[in-house]
């Protein structure tokens, strides 16, 4: 009996020898990947094939954050942080001032931009290839009279003065044969109080809002005037614009980064489910509305079309919010696009 128990209090010991051993070799071997990733990120940034990308937490950053999941970046021999900012605004002014490479924006910063000084180009289009991608509202209220374009004349509608929204706005309105001066436009840059505010239904008849906002109105009973979706012109396009001296200096690192950022975006569209949870997250998508929203399809190996940049420099020209009438080139880097679809 005693003897028993002597074997068993050995192999106990044993096991416990054993799986510490174990232990420590599987903790040598996550420490070892762990450092192999640094070691990866410091390599690259010692080759100049570090940059720094402004985002911010809006379902069009899906595409960057999975490349970021999937070390995609890493796989290209190139390191890359992800800054977030937590308004528009915010990422303009650092990206202006130098303080990241690249950002996710739009067309309509892009020429505001350029025309302080910021030379600057568009080497992808993120969201907003077709019109099914990206979608944008003009909701009004339960409370309003509102329930038809036409209904839009003499009727106060929020949104974003000089900013892309305004944009669509006027397009929406053209398209439709509605003059802009017969709508009466409020700018509230604040997305969630331009929802409230809709909603209430006292200062405002209705308002532009992307999803996930846009499908919050309609479950909480506002309706949906124009469905940027369901028009011919599609206007809500998302691009990555990096800093012009970046190109120049380090055209490798953006042709890297391109790659990289294509691979997560056919991934996304490849497995919308696997990445889910991901998009949820980022575009900040409330509880109830987790299970009927949609990810979105995005944009591949890509720049918007020389009619799209067209129409944005009309627009901009038009509302004097630019002094030269830029072309094509001036904007847009196609040179970044190559024959993989």
């Amino acid at each position: 009996m005693k003897r028993e128990i002597i074997l068993k209090s050995k192999a106990g010991i044993l096991s416990i020898i054993v799986c510490m051993a174990l232990t420590v070799f599987a903790g040598c071997g996550n420490a070892g990947q762990k450092e192999s990733g640094v070691a990866a990120s410091a390599s690259a940034a010692e080759q100049g094939k570090s940059l720094t990308v402004g985002v911010m937490q809006v379902a069009d950053s899906a595409v960057l954050y999975t490349a970021e999941k999937e070390k995609l970046f890493e796989k290209e021999g190139l390191a890359v942080e992800l800054v977030e900012f937590g308004s528009a605004s915010e990422l303009s002014k650092a990206f202006e001032a130098g303080g990241v490479d690249i950002v996710m924006t739009d067309m309509i910063v892009e020429g505001l931009l350029r025309k302080g000084g910021k030379n600057t180009k568009t080497i992808r289009t993120a969201l907003g290839e077709t019109a099914e991608e990206g979608r944008f509202i003009i909701a009004a209220s339960p409370n309003s009279k509102v329930e038809t374009p036409e209904d839009l004349k003499g009727a106060n509608v929020a949104i974003s003065e000089n900013t892309g929204m305004e944009y669509q706005v006027d397009s929406y309105l053209k398209e439709l044969g509605i003059d802009e001066n017969d709508i009466h436009k409020v700018s509230i840059p604040s997305l969630s109080l331009r929802y409230e505010t809709m909603m209430e239904g006292k200062d405002v008849d209705a308002a532009i809002l992307p999803d996930p906002l846009g499908l919050m109105a309609e479950k909480n009973g506002a309706k949906t005037v124009i469905d940027d979706t369901k028009l011919k012109q599609n206007v809500s396009i998302t691009v990555i614009v990096a800093d012009e001296h970046l190109i120049s200096k380090n055209r490798e690192a953006v042709e890297l980064f391109c790659s990289a950022y294509d691979e997560a975006a056919r991934m996304l569209n490849d497995r919308p489910e696997d990445y889910r949870q991901l998009v949820l997250e980022k575009a900040n998508v409330p509880e109830n509305l987790k299970e009927s929203y949609e990810v979105p399809g995005y944009a591949v190996n890509t720049v918007p079309k020389s009619e799209e940049v067209d129409d944005v420099v009309t627009w901009l020209k038009k509302k004097g919010l630019i002094d030269t009438v830029y072309g094509y080139d001036d904007l847009v880097d196609p040179t970044f696009i190559t024959g993989e679809s």
